[in-house]
């Protein structure tokens, strides 16, 4: 009888620590999902914060559609120039050339 009686108490105490370690171990659960939630949460506002960060940069970028047009417009008015101060040079050479010759022919004389 003291054997079965011993038996009962041992099986007793090793349910009380088996109730005691499984409780221990949804709490324990518990603040790791607390925990992994708060990370998520933190994570998830810093994404946030980041996303505005990029929204606001936007808003001060110009866009490649303007940028192609006012470059398109300006390689259009270098040329312009380039092609005039081209026929400037020329005409300026063309000028020279008669003056030197005309000093040629009225020295001559």
């Amino acid at each position: 009888m003291s054997n079965e009686c011993d038996d009962v108490l041992h099986e007793r105490e090793l349910r009380e620590q088996w109730e005691t370690g499984h409780q221990r171990v949804h709490e324990a659960e518990h603040v790791a999902l607390k925990v992994a939630l708060e990370s998520v949460n933190d994570r998830l506002g810093h994404m946030n914060e980041f996303r505005i960060q990029i929204t606001d940069e936007r808003a001060v970028y110009v866009r490649r559609d303007y940028v192609d047009a006012v470059n398109s417009s300006i390689d259009t008015r270098l040329r312009g120039l380039e092609r005039s101060k081209s026929f400037m040079i020329g005409y300026v050479t063309a000028i020279v050339a008669v003056a030197t010759l005309i000093m040629y022919f009225v020295s001559k004389k």
